[in-house]
């Protein structure tokens, strides 16, 4: 009962706020008040929390608001600068929320090259040729395709991939381990026969 009051009683949620806020001061005042403000803070703050809970209208309700802001204006000590130190913490809650966002639910990011794309997507390729069944799509559909699903098709001849070429120089092999790229790149006029192998070479 008291969750449907709070969604649908404008008065209920303030009154929860006044709460939370003079507790909030309360507990921080707590080791500095004499023992009899504390008392009478606490007592009017169970007399509002008894207020709402009990199903008062909204008179009663703003009445005990009052009275419990009276209270708390009395017993406990006024901050210096409050309207600062208000907004401060306001500004220092937005920033915790900003950066909590974005280390552990969103972090926007830009892929220049696109070489990180497949990676994300979880798919790099498949080869259709041995699939007759399946339709490539032409015209806006491909397009479609591509904008909504983030697929491509590309017709590759005698294409591939960088880690799939080999680069030999005087029989050894000449590629960096880091980058898998071609390692040392001799002078055309040092080079006296090269030789171009496409393909796997057959068995026999």
């Amino acid at each position: 009962m008291h969750l449907f009051r709070w969604l649908f009683s404008r008065t209920v949620r303030k009154a929860g706020e006044l709460g939370d806020t003079v507790q909030k001061i309360l507990d921080h005042q707590r080791d500095v008040l004499p023992g009899a403000n504390i008392t009478n803070v606490e007592a009017s703050l169970a007399a509002l929390k008894k207020v709402v809970r009990s199903g008062a209208d909204a008179a009663a309700v703003k009445a005990q608001m009052a009275s419990l802001e009276e209270e708390a204006n009395r017993w406990l000590r006024p901050y210096p600068n409050a309207d600062f130190r208000e907004y401060a913490v306001m500004f220092l809650e937005i920033a915790i929320l900003i950066l909590g966002s974005r280390a552990f639910l969103v972090q926007p990011m830009v892929i220049p090259t696109g070489s990180a794309q497949p990676t994300l997507w979880g798919i790099t390729y498949e080869d259709l040729r041995d699939k007759p069944e399946v339709r490539i799509p032409a015209g806006p559909m491909r397009l479609w395709d591509r904008w909504v699903n983030g697929v491509s098709y590309y017709h590759v001849v005698a294409g591939g991939r960088t880690n799939n070429t080999t680069f030999l120089l005087d029989g050894a092999i000449n590629i960096d381990p880091d980058y898998n790229s071609l390692n040392y790149s001799p002078s055309i006029d040092s080079i006296a026969e090269f030789q171009v192998q496409i393909a796997m070479v057959p068995a026999e």
